[in-house]
């Protein structure tokens, strides 16, 4: 018969690692059954909330855990985040619909108080701290956000719906698994949420930006759930190490009172009345210092106390370590200290954590991006802006998402930024080097200074432009005989100071009769 564990038992230093997706500690803690095989969700009925609302905790809480997502965000989403760029075969129509979307993304949020890129950061930060986000389409022509706790199927968190599907922890699916509603429910005066009045929305005006590790998921996990018993133990160490520090700072006497062995043995005796003499009161601390008034045969003498190990700063960098290993951060890169590590090194380093972050950035595109996206375009067609073509089910294809049929369809693609550099000047060679040779397009170089191709060339070409007609405009000047002025001086090329300037004039052709052409 097993033997269930006391209140005590539950609280000893470590049992916080049970609140773990795995849950077998708590389990086993707490009497319970043991886990047994079975869908993802049958583990998340038990675990979501507890383990999102930890992770939204740490997020207030823990400096290296906000430091965290503040990191992987910056990195996923760059500067700018994501920009749109539309693919029809009308050039004047792709302007006009990216115009849009931008002033569209001053307020597209219902509360009008998030522009676009807010949205972006928040919506992803909710992921890995809750699981997953939803965003409804409004009548407003905007969208939504839906938290994860509104989300939910009433009081209980599986029912049968009335389709002869389900309806599990708020989402409502037909017997293939495939989602046909979702149920949220309003927040009360006190900020609870009333799960009784949930309301059905359809799942064409409703998303789910979720982070699931199962195919049988019908909700997502926090990112970080794994790590959260190392966040913990982090804490632990950080307190434990200012308590020495404390303590070091204090002094701790020992009071020996001579012939104290022999009157141990002596006939005990009532409890005398607490004077000006006692002990309590003959330690005194001052500024300066501590006084300690002893009494004959009193020896006192002072305890050592625990100094703070030397190990400290290394224990904290491998909890570090771990902590950002779901996530996929190396150290150096979470701290942003490369002193002890090569350029290599670092490089390596920073390749595996843009795998992840591309993954990332693969899954916002494809989950929130790309369906708002579709709800924005579609707007457009019913107030008549955008041409009307019927639209049918979107899908993607290399990397762009097209809907509707006919001889133009509405394609689309968000460029996400690129990925910084380590090394200017290396980094400057090497997409150099790739661009030559063909293994990558000027594009991907630009993106990873957090522009694109589009807009470079636009305004390098209004550069080019205006320093041609004003070297023009200066070598037409004579000011005692000075040399022509170079159009690429002005134009801020690198032009090497034995290299001859290269005016306007100079750089026309002539024919084979020496002509200018």
């Amino acid at each position: 018969m097993r033997r269930r564990a006391t209140a005590g038992e539950r609280l000893l230093p470590g049992a916080y690692t049970a609140t773990g997706y795995h849950s077998v500690e708590a389990l086993r803690l707490s009497g319970r059954p043991m886990p047994i095989d079975g869908t993802g969700d049958r583990h998340l009925r038990e675990h979501r909330e507890i383990l999102g609302a930890e992770g939204d905790r740490l997020d207030r809480d823990s400096l290296m855990y906000e430091a965290l997502l503040n990191r992987a965000s910056e990195a996923i989403l760059g500067r700018d985040g994501f920009s749109l760029r539309v693919q029809t075969d009308d050039p004047e129509l792709n302007k006009l619909i990216q115009d849009d979307f931008e002033e569209w993304g001053n307020a597209p949020e219902v509360t009008g108080e998030f522009t676009w890129r807010d949205c972006e950061d928040l919506a992803l930060r909710a992921v890995w701290n809750r699981g997953d986000i939803g965003y409804l389409r409004t009548k407003l022509q905007q969208i939504q956000y839906i938290e994860a706790p509104r989300i939910t199927g009433g009081r209980r968190s599986v029912e049968a719906s009335r389709d002869g599907g389900r309806i599990d922890q708020g989402v409502e699916r037909d017997e293939l698994g495939r989602v046909l509603a979702y149920w949220v429910a309003p927040y009360n005066a006190y900020g609870d949420i009333e799960r009784t009045r949930a309301r059905r929305i359809a799942s064409d005006d409703m998303g789910l930006f979720a982070h699931k590790k199962k195919f049988s998921q019908t909700r997502g996990v926090p990112v970080a759930q794994t790590a959260m018993p190392m966040i913990h133990r982090l804490n632990d160490v950080l307190d434990s190490e200012a308590i020495a520090w404390q303590q070091l700072a204090r002094f701790t006497a020992f009071f020996g009172l001579e012939g104290a062995a022999k009157s141990a043995h002596d006939k005990s005796t009532p409890e005398p009345p607490k004077g000006e003499r006692d002990l309590a009161d003959r330690v005194v601390d001052v500024e300066q210092g501590t006084f300690v008034f002893g009494k004959p045969g009193e020896e006192v003498k002072g305890i050592e106390r625990n100094i703070p190990g030397r190990q400290f700063p290394e224990s904290v960098r491998m909890y570090l370590r771990l902590i950002g290993m779901p996530f996929g951060m190396p150290l150096s890169f979470l701290l942003l200290d490369y002193s002890d590590t090569t350029y290599t090194a670092s490089r390596a380093e920073v390749e595996q954590a843009f795998r992840t972050f591309i993954r990332w950035q693969r899954r916002t595109k494809r989950q929130h991006h790309d369906p708002i996206t579709a709800w924005f375009i579609r707007w457009g067609i019913e107030s008549g802006r955008y041409p009307d073509k019927p639209i049918a089910t979107t899908r993607a294809r290399n990397g762009e998402t097209i809907f509707g049929r006919g001889k133009a369809f509405y394609r689309w693609t968000h460029d996400a930024p690129e990925f910084p550099w380590i090394d200017m000047l290396k980094e400057a060679q090497a997409w150099s080097l790739r661009i030559d040779r063909g293994l990558a397009l000027q594009n991907d170089a630009l993106r990873s200074t957090g522009t694109t191709f589009d807009a470079w060339i636009e305004a390098r070409g209004e550069e080019i432009k205006r320093a041609r007609e004003k070297a023009a405009e200066l070598s037409g000047i004579t000011v005692d005989k000075l040399p022509p002025v170079d159009w690429k001086l002005l134009a801020g090329y690198l032009v090497s100071r034995t290299e001859p300037g290269v005016t306007v004039e100079d750089e026309r052709s002539t024919d084979k009769k020496g002509a200018r052409t």
